[in-house]
C-alpha cells in the first residue's frame, strides 16, 4: 500500500461515495490516545456519501470494506476523526463499532477521534 490511496465507490457506474486511506499517522494525532498506541493502523479521511445515497447502508458497506482492507494488509486498527458536533458523523461511526478514544481541538475545530480493532 502506498502512503495514501483514494477510493471511489460506484453504483451502476455512477460515483456514490469516496474515501481516503493513509498508512502514515497524521501529525496532529497523538498515539497515546489509542488503545494500542504503537500497533500498525490504517487512517481514514474524507469519507463522503452522496446525499441521495445516504440512509441506504452505503456508508456501513464502505466501513466494512475499509476494515477488510485493513485486515488483508495486516493492520490492527482503523483510526479516524470526525467533527465533535451534532452535525458530525460520530454517531454513525459509533454504530459501526468504533470507540471514541479522545476529543480535542485542532486549529480551533473540535474533533472526536475514533478507533476500531480489526485484528489481534
Amino acid at each position: 500500500m502506498l502512503k495514501k490511496e483514494i477510493y471511489l465507490v460506484e453504483e451502476n457506474e455512477d460515483p456514490i461515495a469516496t474515501f481516503e486511506l493513509q498508512t502514515t499517522k497524521p501529525y496532529w494525532y497523538n498515539t497515546n490516545w489509542f488503545t494500542v498506541p504503537d500497533g500498525p493502523s490504517l487512517y481514514l479521511f474524507h469519507m463522503a456519501v452522496l446525499p441521495a445515497h445516504q440512509k441506504r447502508a452505503v456508508g456501513r458497506g464502505v466501513m466494512e470494506k475499509i476494515e477488510s482492507i485493513a485486515r488483508e494488509r495486516g493492520f490492527r486498527a482503523v483510526r479516524l476523526d470526525a467533527y465533535a458536533a451534532a452535525a458530525g458523523a460520530g454517531a454513525f461511526y459509533s454504530k459501526c463499532g468504533y470507540k471514541l478514544v479522545f476529543t480535542g481541538s485542532f486549529n480551533g475545530v473540535s474533533l472526536a477521534y475514533y478507533e476500531k480493532h480489526v485484528s489481534d
